[in-house]
């Protein structure tokens, strides 16, 4: 009792008198510790011998350790409980760790309740997050460490919703750190070709973009980049919210790529203000060098060098003024204008054939001139050609 009082481990009840008695030699030990050292004492590893000591504990009302006790007692219980069926899980995941199934994986996803036929190269929310799951957690380097994540255990978690369907609640941690290596790799491998083969599609084709760089998976990043580019257009109207989230260098890599189809330049401008109005407060300063990288404004239209020219994120910032007044400037000197001068309001010389009122524009600095617009409908490859500032 003299321990219990210096350590401070007494409950709040008064305590007539006490019988400190060395009930069981054995267990006596840990006692004798805990009072002494605290908590950085060893405790029992089996479960009995816990359920024991916890007895013991709440015996001498010690009330940390009782705590303590209780807490490993019902860890070492769930434990016990699940490792009959550890091996179970083994052996389901292992029907897709092997090269003759990991192909039949897609048809196995489509076969499960409520899943939707291959047919419409869709797999449900359930399947496409294992995956995903499975593509950024379960790494063979990483899969077998003792460091068990937040992320590691939504992995499993989804690994067993998958195996065993949504009526098993068991946390089978242990799954992870006792398959083999080799049997992870496959895994992996597999779940990165369903997210390539069935669920990459224009609607997602920002988001897995930005996912597979972040989990450094480079083949699903090349052929997302490849979507994105090619469809640049629709996967920005399907995939508003994916296009928002991009970060910046990954977006300047899109912008400056030279397979960026798209029917007109102007859309490259007006996707770059979608992405720095989705957070103005932080994006702003990084619209011009983005600006100036990314898009073609040689490449721009009288009307849309204009409406470029308005733009409030142009019209706030002397850099973009700039680029704008040089593009122009570029546009319009040409060896014909030089020897009449940029200014001459006289008509312009045209070519026999070409209508003298085609791609007239006003401009803000009040000239105008001639352009050949892209045919409408028609997707053309960007030029390599930069303007440098």
């Amino acid at each position: 009792m003299l321990a219990r009082l210096c350590l401070g481990d007494l409950g709040s009840h008064k305590v007539d008198g006490g019988v400190f008695i060395d009930r069981n030699p054995e267990l006596f030990s840990y006692i004798l510790d805990w009072l002494r050292d605290g908590p950085s004492r060893r405790l029992p590893s089996s479960r009995l011998s816990c359920d024991q000591l916890l007895n013991e504990a709440r015996f001498y009302q010690i009330e940390t350790l009782s705590a303590v006790l209780e807490l490993k007692v019902a860890m070492l219980l769930e434990h016990i409980c699940k490792v009959g069926q550890v091996r179970e899980m083994l052996g389901a995941i292992e029907r897709y760790a092997t090269p003759a199934k990991a192909a039949q994986l897609p048809k196995t996803l489509a076969s499960l309740p409520g899943a939707p036929s291959l047919e419409r190269a869709e797999v449900s929310a359930e399947e496409a997050q294992l995956t995903l799951l499975v593509l950024r957690d379960l790494r063979p380097q990483l899969a077998f460490t003792q460091a068990r994540s937040f992320a590691g255990r939504a992995c499993v978690q989804a690994i067993k919703s998958f195996v065993f369907g949504p009526r098993e609640t068991m946390d089978l941690m242990d799954l992870v750190y006792s398959t083999s290596f080799a049997n992870a790799d496959t895994v992996w491998q597999v779940c990165k070709a369903v997210v390539e083969r069935v669920i990459l599609d224009v609607a997602n084709a920002f988001a897995l973009l930005h996912f597979a760089q972040q989990a450094c998976v480079p083949s699903l990043e090349a052929r997302a980049r490849r979507l994105a580019l090619s469809a640049f257009a629709t996967a920005l109207v399907a995939d508003p919210a994916g296009f928002a989230s991009l970060p910046s260098a990954l977006l300047q890599e899109l912008l400056e790529d030279v397979r960026l189809e798209v029917e007109e330049e102007f859309e490259v401008f007006k996707a770059l203000t979608h992405w720095v109005q989705a957070d103005a407060a932080s994006r702003a300063a990084q619209f011009p060098q983005l600006l100036g990288a990314g898009v073609r404004l040689e490449q721009l239209t009288p009307d849309q060098l204009h409406k470029v020219d308005l733009h409030d994120l142009v019209a706030g910032d002397m850099k973009c003024v700039h680029m704008v007044v040089e593009t122009v400037l570029d546009f319009h000197l040409t060896p014909d204008t030089r020897r009449r001068g940029l200014f001459d309001q006289g008509p312009h010389r045209v070519e026999d054939g070409e209508s003298s009122q085609e791609g007239h524009a006003g401009l803000s600095v009040g000239c105008h001139a001639l352009v050949k617009r892209p045919v409408p409908g028609q997707a053309v490859f960007r030029s390599q050609k930069r303007l440098r500032f």
